[in-house]
């Protein structure tokens, strides 16, 4: 048996807090400011959606950059990679738009090995899509041309470990970097298993 471990970027490998703190969200039933820290508008819709000029900043290429790696990442996905029969692939909520920085960060933190290790990102086409919607339908894809792969995804938006955890063992990112690494995922208790 073969391994898949699809691994997203921000929150679980690049530490963006720095570029958190600029995003405002608007509220999609009454159109409230909502902050990122409540988990649902003073209304109760947990239907929110980022202002699009604090997005903006937000996906700002030279900031994006300037993300700091997540504490044992590193170490983790080399131990990964060590791993007989096994793929890394990144999936991320990230849009086409920012490859080239994307890519560069993950060459130079991550020891991303290019060619062998697909970046999956959001078309413009699918910008507006929840994370969690999109993630599935690329998962889908790669489930299907990898029959005899078991799946391990490093995940941290508990919006998208739901619809992940059809699929496999989802890991809670970046707190499962330590469980990991270096004694082996042993130590990792799932979120959720098949």
């Amino acid at each position: 048996m073969s391994y898949t471990f699809i691994i997203d970027i921000d929150g679980t490998l690049a530490d963006n807090s720095h570029r958190r703190g600029s995003l405002v969200y608007n509220c999609l039933v009454c159109g409230s400011v909502v902050a990122r820290t409540q988990p649902s508008c003073t209304c109760g819709s947990f239907d929110v959606e980022p202002d699009p000029s604090s997005f903006a900043a937000f996906m700002n290429e030279e900031a994006m950059f300037m993300d700091s790696p997540q504490p044992g990442a590193r170490e983790a996905l080399e131990s990964l990679r060590a791993q007989l029969n096994s793929q890394l692939v990144f999936l991320t909520g990230r849009r086409e738009t920012t490859r080239e920085v994307t890519e560069k960060w993950l060459d130079t933190y991550m020891g991303r090995l290019p060619g062998t290790e697909p970046v999956y990102m959001r078309s413009e086409k699918r910008a507006n899509v929840p994370a969690s919607e999109y993630k599935l339908t690329q998962v889908a894809k790669l489930v299907k041309d990898h029959t005899t792969s078991a799946f391990v995804f490093f995940e941290d938006d508990e919006h998208v470990f739901e619809v992940l955890k059809k699929f496999g063992i989802v890991l809670k990112a970046p707190d499962c970097w330590d469980c990991w690494n270096p004694r082996g995922p042993e130590t990792c208790e799932p979120l959720y298993k098949l």
